[in-house]
C-alpha cells in the first residue's frame, strides 16, 4: 500500500500542473484544444491560423465545416453570421458560451476571449459582406440564447431540491 502513494503524488502534480496550463495539453497522446496557443503548438498538431498573426489556432476540419455553405449562398450577410456562430461552438464550450460574456463590463460573468472573438470576426468579415457591428451581434446573440437554455434547464418546473436528492 506504500508503494501507490509516490504514484497518487505524482499523479497529483501532474494534475495541477495541467489545471494551470494556458488551455492546451502538450502529451502525445492529447491534441489540443483550438484558440491561443503558441505557434510551435500549432504547427507541431498542423492547424491553422485562425487570421495570420492572432496565434489562434483551429483544427482544418473544424475550419472546414465551419466554411460549408449549407443552403445559404457563399459570400451572403447571413453565410457570414452562421460562420461566426459556428466558429463560437468550435473555440468555446457550451459552459464557457453559456456562463460567460462578450464584454468585461458584465458583474459576475467571466469575459470570452478577446483576441479568439476579433480573430472570428475578423475571418468573417473577410469571407462574406457582413459588417464586424452585424457579427459581433450574431455572436452575442448566441451568447444570450445559450445563457436562457442553461438558466431554463436549472429551473426546470415541478422539481425541487428534495427531488433531486
Amino acid at each position: 500500500m506504500l508503494l501507490v502513494f509516490p504514484e497518487v503524488a505524482k499523479l497529483r502534480k501532474r494534475v495541477k500542473q495541467l489545471e494551470r496550463s494556458k488551455g492546451y495539453i502538450e502529451d502525445d497522446y492529447a491534441i489540443p484544444r483550438p484558440g491561443p496557443l503558441p505557434k510551435k503548438i500549432g504547427e507541431k498538431y498542423k492547424m491553422v491560423e485562425l487570421v495570420p498573426g492572432s496565434s489562434i489556432y483551429i483544427h482544418r476540419p473544424d475550419l472546414v465545416s465551419c466554411f460549408k455553405p449549407g443552403k445559404m449562398k457563399k459570400g451572403s450577410v447571413k453565410y457570414g453570421l452562421r460562420m461566426a456562430r459556428r466558429l463560437m461552438s468550435v473555440f468555446f464550450s457550451s459552459e464557457e458560451i453559456a456562463n460567460d460574456t462578450l464584454h468585461s463590463s458584465t458583474e459576475g460573468k467571466k469575459q470570452l476571449n478577446p483576441r479568439t472573438i476579433k480573430a472570428i470576426i475578423d475571418i468573417c468579415s473577410k469571407n462574406s459582406p457582413a459588417t464586424p457591428g452585424q457579427l459581433r451581434q450574431a455572436i452575442a446573440c448566441k451568447i444570450t440564447s445559450f445563457s436562457c437554455k442553461s438558466r431554463k434547464n436549472k429551473k426546470s418546473p415541478g422539481k425541487t431540491t428534495e427531488d433531486h436528492e
